[in-house]
């Protein structure tokens, strides 16, 4: 990953955070979420050239105990849950309680995180549930072109600015 797309990741899944997810959840509130999105990028950005993509190893890790951006994003999910939901992971009769705690509080993180990381890197597909009206209203002065670019049509060609703008806001799209 080049510092570009590091920092088009961080553009993108800060206004995911900012604007998808306003007034949709009683908790975790915006704020919180913003902070830890913001907290993970501050983290992952000493580590930028050798991530690819979610799931792929880290060539060389140095010190970093994590081997790729998804195993870093679950070690911080668990650094920060609180110890009454930690306590629920016990593998047994707790453990639809425990998963559904911690995509309570962070699903949206993990969603602004892994679609911001898509975009600006290696698309996967790996976010569902947001629309192109959500992304207008994340890039207000327009979709960028290299998200644009990050969409195909029916046909494999991808799209470009112009294209999506004709597109309906409720079109789904997966990031």
């Amino acid at each position: 990953m080049t510092k570009e797309q590091f920092e088009r990741w961080r553009d993108f899944a800060l206004r995911m955070a900012k604007t998808c997810y306003s007034g949709k959840l009683r908790l975790p509130s915006r704020k919180w979420i913003i902070e830890r999105v913001t907290e993970f990028l501050d983290d992952m950005e000493a580590y930028y050239p050798r991530i690819k993509d979610w799931d792929s190893r880290w060539t060389d890790a140095g010190p970093r105990e994590y081997p790729c951006v998804s195993d870093s994003m679950i070690e911080f999910e668990w650094n920060r849950m609180p110890w009454s939901v930690r306590r629920l992971d016990d593998g047994g009769e707790n453990a639809d309680a425990f998963t559904e705690a911690r995509d309570r509080w962070f699903g949206p993180v993990n969603c602004c995180v892994r679609a911001g990381l898509d975009m600006a890197s290696a698309p996967s597909a790996g976010v569902v549930g947001f629309t192109l009206g959500d992304l207008r209203k994340m890039y207000h002065e327009g979709i960028p072109e290299w998200i644009a670019e990050g969409f195909r049509d029916n046909r494999g060609k991808p799209y470009t600015g112009k294209r999506l703008a004709r597109l309906s806001d409720r079109e789904g799209v997966w990031l």
